[in-house]
């Protein structure tokens, strides 16, 4: 447990800190049950906030990037429950633009001090020996484009490495749009209680997820 505390520290002081963010502002553990453990309620609460809704949600999608251990498929998925196929893929992209770039540019501004602090050094070394060639902008594509790695740490590593700015942006969010779109496509289908059409896609993505799981080793081997 003690190895386990040290190794994760920066994880567990995000959540923590996240957590209690959220019930100082929320005001009770039954009121966040409430809210957030019932998908018609998250939509009330999110469209509660009436023009400002789009902003509610970009800066959730924008928080769980940035705190890289929040899963994003969650988030995009509720983005097209609340708002639709089309808007819920065009919030949860912009979300997720500017959460890379906050990402990137504070790693660019402190640099190894920030990441050895909130990485592992060992998933640290690996990613950023990954993405730091020549044809950095083609590796970093396809590890945003494929299941089953670790996304939004990549905009931190990124950020140490000679990719520039506009060109991370650029690859980054083009190889995440298919899974934002399907994302809320899903979500959509869900909130519209077609439930066989979401499920076919879930089945999809977590056979895909499944096959680039098994295949990490062969696929990071081969972009190395």
């Amino acid at each position: 447990m003690k190895k386990f505390i040290i190794k994760y520290k920066w994880y567990l002081i995000s959540l923590i800190a996240l957590i209690v963010l959220f019930f100082t502002l929320k005001g009770s553990v039954g009121l966040y049950f409430r809210k957030y453990y019932n998908t018609e309620n998250i939509k009330n609460w999110i469209l509660s906030f009436g023009q400002l809704s789009f902003v509610v949600f970009i800066l959730l999608q924008v928080l769980q990037v940035v705190l890289f251990f929040i899963p994003g498929e969650v988030t995009q998925i509720a983005g097209g429950f609340i708002f639709g196929t089309f808007w819920g893929t065009v919030l949860s992209t912009l979300g997720i633009l500017i959460g890379a770039a906050v990402t990137f540019l504070a790693a660019r501004a402190y640099g190894d001090r920030l990441l050895k602090k909130i990485l592992p050094k060992k998933d640290y070394e690996n990613v950023k020996t990954l993405i730091d060639k020549p044809k950095n902008k083609l590796i970093i594509f396809f590890l945003y484009l494929l299941p089953a790695f670790p996304k939004d740490v990549l905009g931190y590593v990124a950020g140490v490495t000679p990719i520039k700015f506009r060109e991370f942006l650029l690859f980054s969010t083009l190889a995440r749009l298919p899974g934002i779109v399907v994302s809320g496509f899903i979500g959509s289908n869900l909130y519209h209680q077609k439930y066989w059409l979401a499920g076919i896609f879930g089945i999809i993505i977590v056979v895909v997820f499944a096959v680039c799981m098994v295949k990490q080793e062969k696929i990071l081997q081969y972009l190395k």
